[in-house]
């Protein structure tokens, strides 16, 4: 199971279907526009991006509703430390981890199951509406 897990967690498996992931050009899930490599499941055809130049995973694959979750997660809790409302980014993963009640090693938005995200938005935005009340309303527009 920690070996699974541990697939999963780098993109290697499908936490859906368990099977192996294949390593395809994003222009296969993009409708032909090439942003990189992406581990994809052959099976359900769920997929996360690569990082940039490698065929390492950004998290765990994903389908359409979580990686619209990971997205607004990301918009949200990004917001904070690009916005100087903690002292860095790491300040910021910190400050999250310990709202989450998780080990930071584990605080990581691409590896978050869709309850996460949730919880990841909820913490943010309320943070952000306490703290930067024009923050909150511009990001509220984008969505």
């Amino acid at each position: 199971m920690e070996k699974e897990l541990h697939l999963i967690n780098k993109g290697l498996q499908c936490p859906y279907c368990h099977c192996a992931t294949e390593l395809k050009d994003s222009a296969t899930v993009y409708k032909g526009r090439h942003y990189g490599m992406v581990r994809v499941c052959p099976q359900c055809g769920a997929y996360v991006n690569c990082y940039p130049g490698t065929d390492r995973a950004t998290g765990s694959v994903a389908d359409a509703e979580l990686r619209r979750l990971r997205h607004s997660a990301h918009l949200w809790f990004d917001a904070i430390w690009q916005n100087k409302l903690k002292r860095s980014r790491y300040n910021a993963y910190s400050w999250l981890s310990l709202r989450l009640r998780l080990n930071k090693d584990f605080t990581h938005i691409g590896m978050a199951d869709k309850e996460l995200c949730r919880r990841i938005i909820d913490i943010s935005r309320r943070y952000i509406s306490t703290h930067d009340p024009d923050l909150y309303r511009r990001l509220e527009e984008k969505i």
